[in-house]
């Protein structure tokens, strides 16, 4: 179960990616980007391949709007079958490939249920701490290759669901379309309302 807040985030999200021609920042040729909504199949494939359950509000946001394909950046990386990198990795894959323990696997002491989730760049990415639900921005070109990967990460001040609130923020500050400024007044309801 998800909170009211929650459920408004995520209708907001969706509000904002059905009404514009990709989803993501980065988005400006005229195809769709966004992967349609995860299946059971789909979550329960990812959550065997993580060895464990991503939280409730990103399966939620994944069955509600795309299996990723929106959102800052390039987008939220799907799970499974959803939106991958240009290299054709998911978020799970990705996560799978990062944890190998393969002594020859550079990045075997990947933390485990430290989730890919949005690629800032071409090996950098926002990660999802699936167990206190923490985002944390890792680059491979700040990372030296020989210590763990994880003394190169960057905790953000901020959790997924507040990263979301101020992408639509931007969003919204930057388009001042009616249909964005209906979306920029919903999000600040709904944040006003949870922040009370």
């Amino acid at each position: 179960m998800i909170s009211a807040q929650d459920q408004d985030l995520i209708s907001a999200v969706r509000l904002r990616v059905m009404q514009t021609v990709g989803g993501s920042d980065l988005m400006h040729a005229p195809v769709v980007m966004r992967a349609p909504p995860a299946t059971a199949q789909d979550l329960a494939a990812a959550d065997q391949r993580l060895g464990l359950v991503p939280p409730v509000f990103l399966r939620r946001l994944y069955e509600a709007v795309g299996n990723g394909g929106f959102g800052p950046y390039m987008g939220l990386l799907g799970l499974g079958g959803g939106f991958r990198t240009c290299e054709g990795m998911s978020a799970d894959m990705l996560h799978e490939a990062f944890t190998n323990p393969d002594p020859q696997n550079p990045l075997r002491d990947w933390p485990v249920g430290l989730l890919p989730l949005c690629q800032t760049g071409v090996e950098a990415f926002i990660c999802l701490d699936c167990f206190d639900e923490t985002l944390h921005h890792w680059d491979r070109s700040e990372w030296d290759g020989q210590s763990a990967p994880n003394n190169s990460l960057v905790a953000l001040e901020q959790n997924l669901q507040s990263w979301l609130w101020d992408w639509l923020h931007d969003l919204a500050a930057a388009d001042h379309t009616p249909q964005v400024a209906a979306i920029a007044k919903a999000a600040a309801c709904a944040r006003d309302r949870q922040s009370a």
